[in-house]
């Protein structure tokens, strides 16, 4: 999991306050995907972090199906909240796909204001290896 020290900045302090440990398995995950700031976003629910990388996997190779691989957009994982119970988190995706565009990006600012790729934050990858969700495209690291 994350490190003890930080090295990101003040502003990611939320980030740091997170459990991850309780969201690898929780029993309903509210998650947000993107692939620009500026697009419509990919909001629902999921039984663990994992089960949600699996969803980014099926939106890449089924994008790739039709355009391109130099043209497949990744969806990143930019906000999550964790729930005790399915039908609160259903409800609360339900609320958030209503919210207008300005409000869910708000949301993912409280948590995430770099819009850093969390799945790989979440397991320790190194800082300089995140990707970014920018205003009209998400930047991948060059590994």
């Amino acid at each position: 999991m994350r490190p003890e020290v930080s090295v990101l900045g003040p502003e990611f302090l939320a980030l740091e306050r997170v459990d991850w440990h309780s969201l690898q398995h929780g029993p309903a995950l509210v998650y947000l995907l993107a692939h620009a700031q500026c697009e419509t976003f990919y909001i629902d629910v999921a039984d663990s972090m994992s089960a949600i990388e699996k969803i980014t996997k099926r939106f890449a190779r089924d994008q790739s199906q039709v355009v391109p691989e130099s043209c497949v957009r990744p969806a990143l994982l930019v906000w999550l909240q964790a729930y005790a119970d399915v039908a609160t988190a259903q409800a609360r995706a339900k609320q958030l796909r209503t919210w207008p565009h300005a409000w869910q990006r708000r949301l993912v600012e409280t948590l995430n204001p770099g819009w850093i790729e969390l799945y790989a934050y979440a397991y320790g990858l190194p800082i300089h290896m995140l990707a970014v969700v920018g205003e009209h495209r998400a930047r991948l690291p060059y590994l």
